[in-house]
């Protein structure tokens, strides 16, 4: 979703409502915590417009703001010359043509009409006039705002016609008065390259060379983390519970006896009432070797509460845990593994763990996504393929050729089971949904059984475009949505998610309902064939 520079949020003594808080938030210009707020409240209903619009408006103000209190990058369009930012723009809007995954996005006037509202949106920012506009008369600056917001964009056909059309309102700005032969002029058609980049989808942006190197350096890195993933209680008083540990975390090393079910009930002194849980979770994902102390409470009493001491951690997570879990009522066992995130090695370490504990008697697998943010598509196609025989993993579609075929299943996979349990929740994204709507749908084996709640919803891929010939001190970038994902059977993942076959109230401790689950088969079943219907064949395209 763009780039978010995270920090801390005073919260009221009487929280309010999510939907009013997230208003309050918006009319305050705090766009971060408009930002997640709305978010928040997307999570909930991922299929209402006003919400959507909603965010989508806040994050392009967040984002404006974000670029120019970057000082690198107004030191660097202080120097741009003003022809320089034309090339510029004209090679932001070309990758933009051509490469966007919705060509109905990208459309020419489409991406001058999205410029024209950024600069509409720079001349009403405090922190854009602070900058570029200090001495300038108000009533000039209303006149070329008002030009802006109704400036006619039908006659754009091409690309010529773009750029002659941005080069057409910088002239009228410096007619209404302002310093067009300044940093503004440039400033102003770097605002159109941004905003014919933040306009198109939530996830791709412009990138000042500050942001695109944060980005490059997050893509290559695994995150950091105190081990603790929360969940909403879904109880009369609310509140927030450990959902899991991570194993091999701080949390598991420090403290083993944080349980799933646990109460939540400060972070670093701060009571965790009223807060929303992707707040909750940036109190809890805190940078690398940073020490927060979180308050818990016993589940099932209160009164029984500790505070633990936690520094986050990024090396000594790795991105698989496996190990071998008892069922209940003496059932035999099953193989628990848990893919935290997904990364270039995540298959190897996968492999091994399995490797590892395929020796013991295991009655089936319990695949843990909870929490996954995605990560390396690739590697979620490579883990897919493991556990299919044949068939389509994922449909993509692309204007770029590398993108638009479908992901098929290049050999039999070898660590097959006859009973597969995947667990998810609402944080389960992106390249993990992936993988969960290819073992829904594709897994012809066994028996497959989707555990949870709706996944988050994110089907697109985005790719970190270098503008290598940019004429600036430092190279900038985009963050471009290349490509849309679908399922084997072709059903959208974004702004829907996978649904699973069988809901969990948030309550309950969806790990033990997975044992329950593969304990309650008769062993003369596991060798039945696969309860799912045929799915595509591979030659299914989009």
């Amino acid at each position: 979703m763009g780039f978010l520079i995270l920090s801390g949020t005073v919260r009221a003594d009487r929280p309010l409502p999510l939907p009013d808080k997230a208003k309050k938030a918006e009319a305050s210009r705090d766009w971060l915590e408009a930002c997640r707020c709305y978010d928040e409240l997307l999570r909930k209903k991922p299929k209402n417009a006003e919400l959507r619009e909603a965010y989508a408006r806040c994050l392009r103000q967040l984002q404006l703001v974000s670029r120019h209190n970057d000082s690198s990058y107004r030191q660097t369009v202080g120097k741009l010359k003003y022809e320089d930012a034309l090339t510029t723009y004209d090679q932001v809007v070309k990758y933009l043509h051509y490469a966007h995954a919705e060509r109905e996005r990208v459309e020419l006037s489409a991406l001058v009409k999205q410029g024209l509202t950024e600069v509409h949106l720079a001349l009403n920012d405090p922190v854009f006039k602070r900058h570029y506009l200090k001495n300038v008369q108000s009533s000039a600056i209303t006149t070329f705002a008002n030009r802006v917001k109704s400036w006619p964009v039908d006659k754009v056909s091409g690309f010529s016609d773009a750029k002659a059309l941005v080069r057409k309102v910088i002239v009228q700005a410096g007619d209404d008065g302002l310093p067009t032969d300044g940093p503004l002029a440039s400033a102003l058609v770097m605002e159109f390259a941004a905003g014919a980049c933040n306009g198109v989808d939530e996830h791709s942006c412009f990138l000042t060379p500050t942001h695109l190197t944060l980005m490059q350096s997050a893509s290559r890195s695994r995150p950091a983390c105190v081990g603790i993933v929360a969940k909403e209680d879904a109880g009369a008083k609310g509140g927030f519970r450990v959902g899991y540990v991570i194993p091999k975390s701080p949390a598991a090393q420090i403290d083993p006896q944080i349980q799933e079910g646990d109460w939540i009930l400060e972070v670093n002194n701060e009571d965790v009432e009223g807060l929303t849980l992707d707040e909750v979770t940036k109190r809890l994902q805190p940078k690398a070797n940073t020490t927060i102390d979180v308050k818990l409470a016993r589940a099932g009493d209160k009164q029984d509460q500790r505070t633990v001491k936690l520094t986050s951690s990024v090396n000594n997570i790795p991105s698989v845990h496996g190990e071998l879990m008892g069922l209940p009522d003496g059932q035999g066992y099953a193989t628990y593994l848990r893919i935290n995130y997904f990364a270039e090695d995540t298959p190897r370490e996968l492999t091994a763990e399995i490797e590892r504990l395929k020796g013991a008697p295991s009655k089936g697998i319990i695949l843990d996504l909870r929490g996954n943010p995605g990560g390396v598509l690739p590697a979620s196609i490579s883990v897919a393929e493991m556990f299919l025989s044949g068939g389509v993993v994922s449909i993509s579609q692309s204007p770029v050729p590398e993108h638009n075929r479908p992901a098929k299943v290049e050999s039999p996979g070898p660590h097959a089971a006859p009973l597969l349990v995947v667990l998810v929740d609402a944080e389960t994204a992106s390249a993990a949904e992936v993988l969960v709507a290819a073992l829904k749908e594709g897994r012809r084996e066994g028996r497959t059984l989707v555990m949870g709640q709706t996944t988050y919803g994110k089907g697109s891929v985005q790719r970190l475009i270098t503008l290598k010939h940019a004429p600036l001190d430092k190279t900038a970038g985009i963050r471009l949505t290349v490509a849309k994902l679908f399922s084997p059977s072709n059903l959208a993942i974004n702004g829907k998610g996978i649904t699973p076959d069988e809901t969990l109230a948030l309550d309950i401790n969806a790990l033990e309902a997975a044992k329950k689950w593969l304990a309650g088969i008769p062993e003369m079943m596991m060798e039945m064939p696969a309860m799912r219907p045929e799915g595509p064949k591979d030659d299914v395209m989009s």
